[in-house]
């Protein structure tokens, strides 16, 4: 029987994050690099990207790269599986935390003062729009033979404007 180190180890795994420079991706990011897989960083912003790469290679001695992709363009969410196997060789896992809330007007607003635009520009990139195109890309990734088996998962995170502080510790 594997133990559960054996049966956790990631390494030799690629894992593609969106979202990934944000905190839910970041998150998601450390525990895969320190469980030996190697990561792609994928945001919106190239430089975000790369920060959270390096923080990741530096922190956990494993393979990382940032790509910047804009999840509300199909034509960008087709080229993501060939970049990330040119850059790490293999894409293994898909976590998809993505969701577009930086700078929304309207997003970060009392409940009564919200409205369907804000939300609706947030979940162009939310794992129904861009995760399903992604998920598909491991079916295929998988399917070619290229190995024995992928896996992906959505993580959500929804924040509103909250009017009274969280309890120390909780920020």
């Amino acid at each position: 029987m594997k133990t559960l180190k054996e049966l956790m180890d990631l390494s030799g795994r690629v894992a593609l994050i969106t979202g990934g420079s944000g905190y839910v991706g970041s998150t998601a990011g450390q525990s895969l690099a320190e469980l030996g897989a190697k990561v792609a960083v994928l945001d919106i912003e190239q430089e975000k990207c790369d920060a959270v790469a390096t923080v990741l290679s530096e922190t956990y001695k494993v393979d990382c790269v940032g790509l910047a992709v804009d999840l509300s363009a199909t034509d960008e969410i087709a080229r993501v599986p060939a970049r990330v196997k040119e850059r790490l060789g293999r894409l293994d896992i898909i976590i998809h935390s993505a969701a577009y809330t930086a700078n929304v007007p309207g997003w970060a607003v009392p409940f009564e003062e919200q409205s369907v635009e804000p939300w609706d520009r947030a979940m162009a990139a939310a794992p129904g729009r861009a995760g399903g195109s992604l998920r598909s890309c491991v079916a295929a990734s998988a399917s070619s033979g290229a190995q024995r088996q992928a896996s992906s998962a959505e993580a959500g995170l929804v924040c509103g404007a909250r009017r009274a502080p969280l309890p120390a510790g909780r920020d």
